[in-house]
């Protein structure tokens, strides 16, 4: 970024102001930057970016398995949905395992996401992890809720 602003001839606060929201620099300014983007190859990484927001626009989904249809087609809507309001939907798969369900949970939690759809593994996640990462950030559960008092999207299976 020290690079880029010494290309734009801004300060770093300046265009880190700017990435953080555009309307947040004058109209003038914005144009600058813009058209020095356009002029050079630089991209600002969504990870530094985001280290200085509160909450990043990184939406956070865990599936047990990224080659079942069923998560493949939620996947594939949650990010269509995330997209159209600013959010990146990031996907890992614990590939039905506890403990790769928990390393998603902490890559997560480094990346700052604002917040987590997770379809867990049910008795065999670990729901204090879970408990956690639900008391930081908004987390909605997907086919298999934790406990009575979480949000929860899944199908009547009496009713179906």
């Amino acid at each position: 970024m020290e690079d880029f602003s010494d290309f734009v001839g801004l300060s770093r606060t300046t265009v880190s102001k700017y990435f953080n929201d555009p309307n947040s620099v004058r109209k003038n300014t914005r144009s600058a930057i813009e058209a020095a983007l356009k002029k050079s190859d630089f991209r600002p990484s969504m990870f530094a970016v985001n280290l200085n927001r509160r909450r990043s626009n990184i939406l956070g989904v865990i599936i047990p398995n990224s080659t079942d249809p069923f998560y493949m087609a939620l996947t594939r809507r949650i990010e269509l949905i995330a997209n159209e309001a600013g959010f990146l939907a990031f996907v890992l798969s614990s590939d039905g395992r506890a403990e790769m369900e928990d390393q998603a949970i902490q890559t997560f939690r480094s990346m700052n996401i604002a917040g987590a759809i997770i379809a867990p593994l049910g008795v065999r996640s670990h729901h204090r992890i879970l408990a956690e990462l639900g008391a930081s950030i908004p987390l909605i559960y997907v086919d298999s809720p934790l406990d009575e008092t979480s949000s929860f999207v899944g199908t009547d299976n009496r009713q179906s």
